[in-house]
């Protein structure tokens, strides 16, 4: 469904990156970490909310 090769999810181009039968851990460990440190960054940045907004639907019931 993706029209173009730039426009590769992450987690596409971690497998492109892994190959079919061999890896580079050179290679596979700098996509692995740019991949994860963003999102790493946005949760601790908003963790306040995102714990407000699980816990707000928990029931004393």
């Amino acid at each position: 469904m993706l029209t173009s090769d730039s426009k590769q999810t992450m987690t596409l181009d971690v497998y492109s990156t892994i190959g079919t039968h061999a890896y580079s851990t050179s290679q596979l460990l700098p996509t692995v970490v740019l991949g994860t440190v963003p999102l790493l960054v946005v949760f601790l940045v908003l963790q306040r909310h995102i714990v407000a907004g699980i816990t707000a639907g928990v029931s004393k019931g």
